[in-house]
């Protein structure tokens, strides 16, 4: 039969074996804005699974699917990477109603309002990414003129000091920090579910047969 589920929780849960990074995939987790639970925090995922017809059930075949967050906390933080990369202008309320007020018909100004709907949708999403990289990076990565001086965190008064240039490059600092465990490859297609290639405790996904 199948011998329990491998498992890995954050290090400050009650049961354990416990990651080796949990304050890094934490940190980042938080920068995606996902909430990760304790108990498929890291572990195997049963799929495809068959099983006997006998007095009492049990597992013949299966596929056993990692699952680590910290490679779902990593994608996550790519696209959201990518989606910060590309400045959005958003014109103003009066600059969009002067060109509908200009065009000379419905299509025209139709095209004008959807396209105002758009941008103004991915310029919302971008600074609700950014906002939210603010306030994790001035509550992890700095310190206030009240702290004890360290100098591996900036001293600044309030997270709205932090540049938008500050912010993306701690950001990056993270993620690259993450993806040097997992392995992660963006725009490429991962095999073998979610597991990070250089962490000695992630399960793996694999193939059971126990039929004879």
């Amino acid at each position: 039969m199948l011998a329990e589920t491998k498992r890995n929780y954050p290090e400050e849960y009650k049961k354990g074996p416990h990651c080796p990074h949990t304050k890094l995939v934490e940190i980042c987790a938080s920068l995606t804005g996902i909430e990760l639970s304790p108990e498929s925090f890291c572990y195997e995922q049963v799929e495809n699974a068959t099983y006997s017809r006998g007095a009492i059930p049990w597992l013949e075949t299966a596929d056993i699917s990692a699952k680590a967050s910290c490679i779902k906390v990593n994608k996550l933080l790519c696209r959201q990477l990518s989606t910060v990369s590309v400045e959005v202008n958003l014109p103003s309320g009066e600059e969009v109603q002067k060109k509908v007020d200009l065009a000379q018909d419905i299509d025209t100004k139709t095209k004008i309002l959807e396209e105002y709907k758009t941008t103004k949708e991915k310029y919302t999403s971008r600074q609700d990414i950014l906002d939210r990289w603010r306030k994790v990076i001035f509550n992890t990565s700095c310190a206030t003129p009240a702290d004890e001086p360290n100098p591996h965190f900036r001293s600044i008064k309030q997270g709205s000091d932090l540049t938008e240039e500050e912010i993306i490059t701690k950001v990056r600092q993270f993620n690259s920090a993450l993806t040097s465990i997992t392995g992660y490859k963006p725009n490429t297609f991962f095999f073998g579910g979610e597991h990070a290639v250089n962490c000695h405790q992630t399960p793996r996904s694999y193939d059971v047969d126990y039929r004879i």
